[in-house]
């Protein structure tokens, strides 16, 4: 299993990501969103400034520490987390369904499980906005971390409950923590019909 408490380490207080930001901005009021595979918990923390309710689902406790610790105490009543693997999660029903870049770490044979707890949990007219790891992403066929990929017609079709607002493919040469990778993502914003 991947020790996450490093990458939490390293990313706390970073500002939230454009992809969080810019689903807050499809709402014109806050309302209850779930953020799956938290992190340092830049996002929640962001959500739970402007208003929202938020569930805060990560299996790492290095997370929920993390979280917990930096959440003010007028926050925190608007707050709710789940320690478990997001397959396992049980999601309340919300306006948005966010999940930055932990849905690739959900093993493959879990995916049609935590897809139908997503499509149960957005409200009609909500939204799931996110990302995906693309086949070709340099995480492919490593030992850890273990990524599940998509390709187009996967996530066409893991949301066919959902009209894609928003379906952009990335392929580039970059980084992370441990050093050089091939990135190959897409970003998802998709709103949930009636």
């Amino acid at each position: 299993m991947t020790d996450w408490a490093p990458y939490i380490a390293a990313t706390t207080g970073r500002d939230p990501s454009a992809r969080c930001l810019g689903a807050i901005e499809r709402f014109d009021v806050p309302g209850r969103a779930a953020d799956l595979g938290f992190g340092a918990g830049n996002e929640t923390l962001s959500l739970l400034e402007r208003g929202w309710r938020v569930h805060a689902v990560d299996a790492d406790p290095a997370a929920h520490k993390e979280l917990l610790d930096r959440v003010g105490p007028a926050q925190r009543r608007r707050l709710t987390t789940e320690r478990t693997h997001l397959a396992d999660a049980t999601l309340p029903k919300c306006e948005l369904v966010y999940a930055g870049s932990s849905l690739c770490f959900v093993p493959e044979e879990d995916q049609p499980r935590l897809w139908s707890a997503i499509a149960r949990a957005v409200v009609p007219g909500g939204w799931f906005v996110g990302s995906l790891l693309g086949e070709r992403d340099g995480w492919v066929g490593g030992e850890e971390p273990a990524v599940t990929t998509h390709d187009r017609q996967d996530i066409e079709r893991l949301l066919v409950d959902f009209t894609l607002v928003e379906l952009t493919e990335s392929e580039y040469d970059g980084k992370t923590m441990r050093g050089p990778k091939h990135w190959h993502s897409w970003e998802i914003a998709a709103q949930r019909r009636p």
